[in-house]
């Protein structure tokens, strides 16, 4: 029989969204999805009869519930038929046949090319018809403003037919959704205001993205929900000038949604970090006043990029565009075009002390980091031991343990970031001199070669741990007790790493170590080899200084302004790898503060959940730091925990801006450099064929063979040990600095980074050359390669598969 109940499996995204919809008990229609394979006119009237009894009689209505419909991307809205208030059984077949039929028509066909969507089977979605004193569309984030705390309305009195075919004008207003409704905002009931809101609140955290959503309200029966869909189109905020996220998604706090608790760790050390070395260099006076650098929109943190740029601007030379391409930042500037801070010989002198403070800096900040290996293995005995111990701690006793580790924290958090930033002018510095070998010496140089070979990276030490336990397994079984014993000791000596490091919801390896024989027997499972970055590292090393010594070389040969550059470049060499070793060692210290501070914040869960003001201990990631201190000290719950965490699962799915605001006309995205061709940031040198994989979860061992190359949004130090097994890296976001750019070079794999969209661009299966020396990607025209169904699924292993308990 072609008539099915509604399901979360049947139909397109219409019918699906909203079983979904229905199973969470939002208060949607029944209804029946009927697929178009058969002719509706063969239906018997004993069928439709038993349909709209189901459905509670007369009148009904007919919709389209096409598998096109509703993406992501590309709505259909309006491309297709609806028949409302049917009231026989002639007229519903009648509706049936139209809505099927209305798939084909030149509008629809048109919109399908625009979007670049491929054929799809036709369904028709049959539900009672609802009577409704209101109706309208409600967008749960506001799609001119793009303000994600304002939902905007547009409604009308009677049904809503008219208003979506744009017969009537509606009224419309804004609704906010992090506050309740004043009641000024229309002509309603508060109450009803109330209810619309939890409503969107709740429809967009089930999506994972901001909805545009039709409804209908009467007096007897309340709301009822007609549909939902992704909102396709949408303004970005203008309230700030230029916001941006990039080396915050890299991997970073951006990668993914980010949770309260995380943003408020964060921004507190972010904030600190930057004024004090802002203040350090001499970019900020004393007369300055403390800024906020650190924000959340769409459920991801960005940086005040416009901030940053007013005290470089007082920089001699600056260059706006060459600082933007650093950070991986494509713009459009308008008419206006990139600001450059014009030389003269005032604005030397008046940088001269810059130049002498940032040198001091460099010094202090390579000592400090340099020397600060003893107190952080202090730091660490003390908190892996009060993690051991954190049960038995008194409520007191906790609560002064919790503070001294938030202090802690952000101690080397700040420390962290103020790394970041030597090392990026350590970069810049780098970059700067190799630009003049290239264009005033006519001297072509590859960056990435110079780039690799940082033998005492501490990322390394993890994949070449993982590659002696695979050794072991080799000699032992995985149930055997000098494997077992090897494996403990992995996981002693890497307990704080985790398939998203900066996500502090996901468990740490030390949390879950059945995942590692289970990585270790898919390695055997598959042929693969775990890469051995001490038989790579050391080698690229050597081609690097061999390289740097080739063009110093050249370059003291033709001039005396060349032996100055010669000079000038291995210093700057040097002096980068320096600080990229540094950043990468405070970023491991990091990482394991990070996982100090998970264990004690879930205690702190288990305590208030204890004393019934959290639901689970999980929700302690909703609350920021000093908000669970206040709830641990008073035993008061200080925010609405629910709407924070509907509005941190609203963004779950959504893939926001890299940047936004006033400033930026519009910012294009990665164009293909030739057909068939992507073009992205050369970040690791080699060219490789092989079938794409994309993946989104570091832990995905089991759909990875031989010869495959991984294509993803970004990697961080838990991708490490894939890395290992895979002949090349594509990412969307992160620069040559990135960490998968710094792993490629170490384990000698081209990889090519920052193509946006890449993860839609190219498909598992697809067969794609990577050129890392120009940064070129290329889907091959040769058949795909489909993922076998153990390649889809887990394989088959008497050991468990790592599960992600994320919130």
């Amino acid at each position: 029989m072609p008539l099915l109940k509604l399901s979360s499996l049947k139909g397109g995204a219409k019918a699906r969204n909203i079983a979904r919809m229905a199973e969470i008990k939002l208060p949607v229609l029944p209804g029946f999805i009927y697929e178009g394979s058969t002719d509706p006119m063969s239906l018997t009237d004993t069928e439709l009869q038993n349909l709209t009894n189901e459905l509670g009689g007369f009148p009904l209505i007919v919709r389209s519930a096409h598998e096109s419909e509703d993406l992501a991307d590309a709505s259909f809205a309006g491309q297709y038929l609806s028949v409302s208030f049917i009231t026989s059984l002639d007229q519903l077949r009648a509706a049936i046949e139209s809505v099927l039929n209305s798939a084909v028509n030149a509008s629809e066909n048109s919109y399908r090319t625009q979007k670049e969507v491929g054929s799809a089977r036709a369904f028709a979605l049959i539900q009672a018809q609802y009577r409704c004193d209101r109706a309208g569309v409600a967008f749960s984030m506001d799609p001119i403003s793009g303000q994600e705390e304002m939902a905007r309305v547009e409604w009308v009195a009677g049904n809503n037919e008219d208003l979506l075919s744009g017969r009537q004008a509606g009224e419309s207003f804004g609704l906010p959704l992090k506050t309740d409704p004043t009641g000024t905002e229309a002509a309603w009931d508060k109450q009803q205001l109330q209810e619309l809101k939890e409503l969107l609140l709740s429809i967009q955290a089930l999506f994972g993205h901001p909805q545009d959503v039709e409804w209908g309200w009467n007096s007897k029966d309340g709301f009822r929900i007609f549909q939902a869909r992704p909102i396709t189109r949408t303004q970005w905020r203008k309230d700030h000038i230029e916001l941006t996220s990039a080396d915050l998604r890299e991997g970073g706090v951006s990668s993914q949604v980010c949770s309260p608790f995380m943003f408020g760790v964060y921004k507190r050390a972010f904030d600190a970090g930057f004024e004090d070395y802002s203040r350090a260099v001499g970019l900020k006076r004393k007369s300055d006043p403390a800024e906020q650098w650190l924000h959340m929109y769409y459920g991801r943190v960005y940086w005040d990029l416009n901030l940053v740029k007013k005290y470089l601007f007082r920089i001699p030379g600056f260059s706006e565009k060459r600082f933007d391409e650093s950070l991986g930042i494509v713009k459009n500037y308008g008419d206006k075009g990139p600001h450059h801070t014009r030389l003269s010989v005032l604005g030397i002198l008046q940088a001269l002390p810059m130049v002498q403070k940032l040198a001091k800096e460099y010094k202090n900040q390579a000592e400090f980091v340099s020397g600060f290996k003893n107190e952080f293995e202090r730091y660490e005995k003390r908190f892996r031991k009060s993690n051991a111990d954190i049960a038995s701690f008194s409520d007191t006793d906790f609560f002064r343990e919790l503070e001294a580790l938030i202090e802690t924290q952000c101690l080397i958090e700040t420390q962290y970031c103020r790394t970041i930033s030597n090392s990026s002018n350590a970069q810049t510095e780098f970059f700067d001199v190799l630009r003049k070998v290239t264009e005033d010496h006519k001297i072509q140089v590859s960056s990435v070669v110079l780039l690799a070979g940082l033998t005492q990276i501490t990322h390394l030490r993890l994949q070449e741990d993982l590659h002696r336990l695979y050794e072991l397994s080799k000699q032992h079984r995985l149930d055997s007790l000098k494997f077992k014993m090897g494996a403990a000791r992995f996981i002693e000596d890497h307990y704080y790493h985790s398939s998203k490091e900066l996500d502090l919801t996901v468990p740490r390896w030390i949390e879950q170590p059945e995942f590692l024989p289970y990585w270790i027997q898919n390695f055997h499972d598959r042929g693969l080899t775990p890469a051995d970055p001490s038989l790579t590292s050391s080698q690229k090393g050597k081609e690097a200084r061999e390289t740097l010594n080739a063009i110093c070389a050249d370059l003291r040969k033709k001039s005396l302004s060349g032996r100055w550059l010669a000079r000038q470049l291995e210093k700057k060499w040097l002096h980068g790898r320096q600080y990229l070793l540094l950043r990468e060692q405070m970023r491991d210290y990091s990482s394991r503060a990070y996982a100090w501070l998970r264990f004690f914040v879930l205690d702190a869960g288990r305590r208030l959940t204890e004393r019934g003001l959290l639901a689970s201990p999980n929700q302690i990631f909703f609350l920021y730091p000093d908000e669970i201190l206040a709830a641990l000290s008073n035993g008061r719950m200080p925010v609405d925990l629910k709407t924070r965490e509907l509005f941190y699962r609203a963004y779950s799915n959504f893939n926001a801006p890299g940047e936004f605001g006033s400033a930026l006309v519009s910012i294009p995205t990665a164009a293909a450099a030739s057909p068939g061709a992507l073009q992205g940031l050369a970040a690791s040198p080699g060219v490789v064929e092989g079938r794409a994989v994309v993946l989104f979860e570091a832990d995905a061992h089991h759909v990875v063979r031989d010869g495959d190359i991984l294509v993803t949004r970004f990697t961080d130090p838990g991708w490490t040990p894939l890395l290992g097994i895979v002949a090349g890296l594509v990412t969307e976001v992160g620069g040559v600095l990135c960490h998968g750019a710094i792993i490629s070079r170490e384990y000698g794999i081209p990889a090519v980074i920052g193509i946006a969209g890449v993860t839609s661009s190219i498909k598992s299966g697809d067969w794609i050359r990577i050129d890392g020396f120009r940064g070129l990607v290329e889907i091959l025209d040769r058949p795909a390669q489909e993922l076998s169904q153990n390649e889809t699924h887990p394989i088959q292993n008497p050991l468990p598969m790592p599960t992600d308990k994320s919130l």
